[in-house]
């Protein structure tokens, strides 16, 4: 009997951008096929001297070998949260005694596996899908700016280049305790679905329907290469104002089992060291979980969509 396993085409593409201070990368990037699933996954780092770059290094190594221990018949929502939570732990260990400048990256994460798409993030790298020409956020950002804008403190128009922009309320290293924002129930992949994963180097500058328009045409041929290089050049046309980095796969084959669509919503997971924030999947800004339709009828755009950023 073949075993379900999903296919995909996976490209992904990083630059430190054009801004002379931050010429060290501190972006990182890795796609890896695990038993637990394929993990998509973008971490980007903060601290200055190259801690920034240690820490996120340190936070997707962490992260891939936490998912390759993962027992057969674990739950991947369970593991890939557990796999944050110990990434969580060691870059906070970096910090060491200090309360000041500690080093900490920001991290979105995707697994695709035979059951479904498990998502999760902290901080302001996004992850998106594009159906059928539209593009979806699966994320929303933890930051000053998403906050104000989401209690009404601040119109979304007035969000574009605020001056508190860049400050994330959540990221790995931040506290002893991360909260990890997961989605409560997983997506069912389709064949020709796209997964974007962006550092804010790209969202700064690029606008969703940019993304949009380029993941849509892209879609066609399954050019993920030529996907990332376009919206890597984009973000540097406009500025490269930070390292800019873009992971984007197709789905070639779901490879769900038949029992997936069928499954139980997810339980809420406790821990000791990480507090676990489930999405929750009836909110405005975010797709049905199972995004069963192709239209999508009644989700309006993110709060911070396509005018997220200057033209």
């Amino acid at each position: 009997m073949t075993v379900a396993w999903p296919r995909l085409v996976v490209a992904q593409q990083t630059d430190p951008g054009r801004e002379p201070s931050k010429q060290e990368n501190e972006d990182a990037v890795v796609y890896q096929e695990l038993h637990a699933g394929h993990l998509l996954l973008v971490c980007d780092g903060m601290g200055g001297h190259s801690s920034g770059r240690e820490a996120s290094t340190l936070a997707v190594q962490t992260i891939v070998n936490e998912l390759a221990r993962t027992p057969a018949g674990a739950d991947p929502g369970e593991a890939l949260r557990a796999a944050i939570e110990e990434a969580n732990r060691r870059v906070y260990a970096l910090g060491g005694a200090s309360t000041h400048a500690r080093p900490g990256s920001t991290c979105v994460a995707v697994l695709v596996h035979p059951m479904g798409v498990e998502v999760a993030h902290l901080g302001d790298s996004r992850a998106y899908l594009l159906r059928s020409g539209q593009l979806w956020p699966l994320t929303r950002d933890h930051s000053m700016v998403q906050e104000m804008v989401a209690s009404g403190l601040l119109r979304p128009e007035d969000a574009i280049n605020h001056p508190d922009g860049n400050k994330i309320t959540r990221a790995l290293g931040m506290s002893a305790e991360a909260v990890v924002e997961l989605r409560q129930e997983r997506l069912l992949q389709q064949t020709g679905d796209i997964y974007l994963l962006v550092s804010d180097g790209v969202t700064d500058v690029v606008r969703d329907s940019d993304l949009q328009a380029m993941a849509t045409v892209a879609a066609h041929e399954t050019q993920m290469a030529q996907l990332c290089a376009q919206v890597v050049q984009l973000a540097l046309a406009r500025g490269g104002p930070d390292n800019t980095t873009i992971l984007a796969a197709s789905i070639a084959d779901p490879g769900l089992r038949p029992e997936a669509a069928q499954q139980p919503p997810r339980r809420l997971f406790a821990s000791t060291n990480t507090v676990v924030e489930t999405i929750d999947s009836s909110a405005p800004q975010l797709p049905p979980p199972n995004l069963a339709g192709a239209t999508l009828p009644g989700v309006p755009a993110p709060v911070l969509g396509p005018a997220g950023a200057p033209a």
